[in-house]
């Protein structure tokens, strides 16, 4: 069993047209936290990973962390202009901070990946609702998607962990999101995803 903790994207692995957040299937269960993203992951949010980990097999089972997607949109690119940073340094510090969770799990024993990110909606910069931020144009989140994805890596291979992504299915030539895959601003459809996430897996020898 393939156990994804963490926010509303544990839907990429649903199989399922609607969004669905509560799922437990031949190879993967759900465990949905709340809106979680990677800077604070360890302090707000590792009780909550603690409190499902002794549902988990450590010598069958693996595990991997949801989040990335709403710090790619919104708190990475909103942190770099406030605090006049590159996006590059401000992706490499979340990273940094989101690994300090894996590096506890690993000390655990448990079996893990790092899961990367999908790519941002092509809608415009929009900050006047609390429900739906989305921070600067699709070029720039989608470029801050890519260096997610490259840290992530880039940490993964350091542990001797493995690393999966789908990004490259979902975004054109330009590097721009192929929205037929979403079901609204942010989230994938999970039945359209879900081949791409299981020949990945397969591809790593986790399924």
């Amino acid at each position: 069993m393939i156990h994804c903790i963490g926010n509303s994207h544990v839907n990429n692995f649903s199989n399922s047209r609607e969004l669905n957040m509560n799922f437990d299937s031949f190879y993967f269960k759900s465990h949905h936290i709340g809106p979680v993203i990677s800077y604070n992951f360890l302090e707000n949010h590792m009780k909550s990973v603690n409190d499902i980990l002794p549902s988990i097999n450590k010598n069958d089972d693996y595990l991997t962390l949801v989040v990335g997607e709403v710090d790619c949109r919104l708190h990475i690119p909103l942190q770099a202009d406030k605090q006049n940073r590159t996006d590059d340094i401000i992706v490499e510090e979340c990273v940094g901070r989101l690994f300090r969770c894996y590096d506890i799990l690993i000390e655990c024993g448990y079996n893990v990946f790092c899961l990367g990110t999908h790519p941002t909606t092509t809608e415009c910069h929009d900050m006047s609702s609390d429900d739906r931020p989305i921070y600067g144009d699709v070029v720039r989140r989608n470029n801050i998607c890519v260096l997610w994805e490259s840290y992530l890596k880039i940490e993964s291979d350091k542990r001797g962990i493995k690393f999966i992504s789908i990004y490259r299915y979902l975004v054109d030539k330009n590097n721009i999101t192929k929205m037929e895959y979403f079901q609204d601003y942010c989230h994938l459809i999970g039945s359209e995803v879900y081949p791409f996430i299981v020949k990945e897996l397969q591809i790593k020898n986790i399924i």
